[in-house]
């Protein structure tokens, strides 16, 4: 693909993969990107995430995960969320979910992760909307944040990420972010999906949202959906 670069996602403690078991269990049509908590009880040295072409981030958050009874038979480590501060109309068939997963960052901060996911079928295939929001900053822009989060917490190791380098504004209902177009493919556990994240700030907290779809060969004809339920947000 002309103006892409393809990466293979570095390994990164910092995942969802609490959530994606969870997620699997619930049935079909949920996505379940990785984030992988590890127990506090047994330390281990956070690893060095590989260089990413075009991304230099500012030192990133370790992967150190308060593994915590959770209410409501949620995986160890991940909490009940509340939805984000917009609104968003979803079609009936689409279904909404929301956790926390309590991290810290490299200089021992403690910080919540606020994960939204949105997911249902779009007539020629699935879709899924994952929305992460309020996290600090990992970098000098929240774009950067976002791509260096889809690369290396939205996708297991073994997939490969494509994203187009150039960024280009992207509106998010009543808001105007920064984004690109990404694919994932040849992953091991989950289906290939392609899409794009759109990053913004808004009254000071940080949001990185990335529809997707799938199968592949239908991924664009799906886009009308997506576009059309993110044009229903309203940010508070």
């Amino acid at each position: 693909m002309i103006g892409m670069a393809r990466t293979r996602r570095a390994t990164l403690a910092l995942s969802l993969s609490v959530i994606t078991a969870f997620l699997l269990g619930c049935g079909p049509g949920v996505r379940a990107p990785i984030f992988t908590p590890v127990p506090t009880a047994t330390p281990t040295e956070t690893p060095t995430p590989s260089p990413v072409p075009t991304v230099t981030p500012s030192p990133l958050p370790s992967a150190e995960v308060e593994l915590e009874s959770t209410p409501g038979g949620l995986p160890s480590g991940v909490g009940e969320g509340q939805p984000p501060p917009f609104d968003i109309e979803l079609p009936l068939d689409w279904d909404a979910r929301y956790y926390t997963v309590r991290m810290t960052d490299t200089a021992g901060a403690l910080f919540t992760l606020n994960v939204a996911v949105y997911s249902g079928p779009t007539g020629v295939g699935d879709g899924w909307i994952w929305v992460l929001w309020g996290f600090p900053p990992l970098s000098p822009e929240v774009g950067l944040d976002a791509i260096y989060l889809l690369r290396f917490a939205l996708f297991e190791e073994s997939c490969d990420v494509t994203v187009v380098t150039a960024n280009r504004p992207i509106q998010i209902g009543n808001e105007t972010g920064v984004g690109t177009d990404f694919l994932a493919e040849d992953c091991q556990n989950e289906p290939p999906a392609a899409g794009w994240m759109v990053a913004l700030t808004r009254d000071d907290i940080n949001y990185a949202f990335y529809p997707m779809a799938s199968p592949l060969e239908s991924s664009e004809d799906a886009y009308p959906v997506l576009r059309e339920i993110l044009d229903t947000v309203t940010f508070h």
